[in-house]
């Protein structure tokens, strides 16, 4: 549900390790999208009640106040992406999805639940850093300060994103996407995606055919220590960080240079979807293999602050 038309080909766009950013304590980071956007649960805080999503295999972690947890949006919000979000240790660990294209649910549902609670770990009352998100792939500009602490053991994660109501901060246009992949994601880490529930349910997330066993739009997400996350403070600090880099990567390429340069221009005078646009030249010298997805992947994480 929220899904619309993309013309981007499944699987033809790949997000590189996040290793760039530098220490992390956790990294879910999808490896292969979900071509098209959805407003879950980014987009549109008052049609799908309590949403969020089901991961596997998560290592050990232990969140404290101040750390930071973010996300991947392939399409900017219209208002502020406040949202107040939980998080849970999953009843059990889940095995890997069966996962039917043709209806884009899991075929094996496996009871996973939040049978010892949520803990609340951000408030709908805090404006995240780059709060509208961006069209940049890769970059999980959308980053919340934890608000309170959460030790996981490891194995089954959930992370839950409060509606409206009881949520009271109002985002009611489809505006703001996740970037998603299938629960078949050669991360890993992917389980399911659930939505139209009761506030914080303890009860089952994972039933096919009742919006609470998607296989499909599962967003990933980055905790980084407090201050971590990489990044250039300023927007003109990441444009001239970029200027230097795309010297360095493409020194035998004038013309492209020039192009890239009148394109971070256009991006630190805030011109409409110049970032977005910077970002698909980025890709397609990622795809001619003129840079790696590394580097590709921090030349969007410098333009992120603009």
């Amino acid at each position: 549900m929220g899904e619309v038309d993309s013309p981007f080909v499944p699987g033809s766009r790949e997000i590189a390790p996040a290793n760039h950013f530098g220490p992390s304590k956790v990294e879910i980071v999808p490896q292969v999208i979900f071509p098209g956007f959805n407003v879950i649960p980014f987009g549109s805080n008052d049609l799908f009640s309590f949403t969020g999503f089901i991961y596997r295999d998560v290592p050990a972690f232990s969140l404290a106040v101040g750390d930071v947890i973010a996300f991947d949006l392939r399409e900017a919000n219209d208002v502020q992406t406040r949202r107040t979000i939980f998080f849970a240790a999953a009843n059990k660990n889940p095995a890997a999805c069966v996962y039917s294209p043709t209806t884009g649910q899991i075929t094996n549902p496996q009871g996973i639940a939040a049978a010892s609670g949520w803990t609340q770990v951000v408030s709908e009352t805090q404006v995240p850093q780059n709060a509208f998100g961006d069209a940049v792939l890769g970059n999980f500009e959308l980053r919340y300060t934890a608000e309170a602490p959460f030790t996981f053991a490891g194995g089954g994660l959930l992370v839950g994103f409060r509606g409206r109501p009881p949520a009271t901060f109002v985002d009611s246009n489809s505006a703001g996407s996740i970037t998603g992949a299938t629960c078949t994601d050669p991360s890993g880490h992917l389980y399911a995606r659930f939505a139209h529930l009761p506030d914080q349910t303890t009860g089952i997330l994972d039933v096919p055919g009742t919006n609470t066993g998607d296989g499909t739009f599962i967003g990933g997400m980055i905790i980084f220590p407090e201050g971590g996350g990489g990044g250039t403070t300023t927007c003109a600090e990441g444009v001239s960080a970029a200027r230097a880099l795309i010297d360095q990567l493409l020194p035998a390429r004038p013309f492209l240079r020039a192009l890239l340069n009148f394109s971070l221009t256009r991006v630190q005078a805030g011109v409409t979807n110049a970032e977005r646009n910077f970002g698909l030249l980025v890709d397609l010298l990622l795809s001619t293999r003129l840079i790696s997805s590394q580097d590709a992947a921090e030349l969007k994480n410098l333009v992120a602050p603009c």
